[in-house]
């Protein structure tokens, strides 16, 4: 159950920051739609990164222990994502950090895989796998309509569309933050499962 519900929170983090990439970049930072696309693509590059790393050292190092790092990576992009919110900060912060969260999910989101396999009892791999896709799809859904509705909260109360989007984001930061405490849960296994292909961002982003 630990290794499933990580999936949700990999997807949530992710997910519910790169949906209103654009949203910042545009409407806060107030620069090209060019500028967001841009940190888009650095993170489906640093993501195919992650999953290469991910296939070549999953036989050294446990599940476990990937998705930490992983998370880890994603956390620290979304704390790059908030502080890229201020006028102060260069706008090139959201490139860089939305590069390293997307390495991180190279990493975590092929790790999670791995130990959902893993971690299933012997016979129940394929309950296993539809769990994890469900709890993929809810957290990619959950993570952006948590975050859209805080959008909307705040415009509705006056707020300005940074602070809106620096409390969203700061949700997915613990929801990150959370995923590592719980791999705690999982077991300091080795890699028992063939390591997963390297998968494209399993979904869009909204502009």
């Amino acid at each position: 159950p630990a290794a499933v519900l990580l999936k949700g929170v990999v997807t949530f983090a992710f997910f519910g920051t790169d949906a209103y990439l654009s949203l910042a970049v545009t409407s806060v930072r107030h620069r090209s739609v060019t500028t967001a696309g841009i940190a888009l693509t650095a993170a489906t590059l640093s993501w195919t990164a992650g999953a290469w790393v991910h296939a070549h050292r999953s036989g050294h190092h446990p599940p476990r222990r990937l998705i930490a790092v992983g998370l880890s990576f994603i956390a620290v992009g979304i704390v790059m994502m908030i502080a890229a919110l201020n006028q102060s900060v260069p706008v090139a912060a959201f490139v860089v950090g939305w590069g390293v969260a997307g390495f991180g999910m190279g990493i975590a989101y092929q790790s999670v895989t791995l130990a959902v396999l893993a971690e299933a009892p012997t016979g129940q791999e394929g309950v296993a796998s539809a769990a994890q896709q469900i709890m993929d799809l809810l957290g990619v859904a959950v993570g952006t309509g948590v975050v859209g509705a805080i959008v909307a909260v705040g415009e509705t109360a006056g707020w300005s569309r940074a602070a809106a989007l620096r409390l969203g984001f700061a949700i997915t930061l613990g929801a990150a933050v959370a995923g590592v405490v719980l791999t705690r849960r999982l077991r300091l296994t080795d890699a028992a499962a063939p390591a997963a292909g390297a998968a494209p961002r399993s979904a869009p982003s909204s502009g």
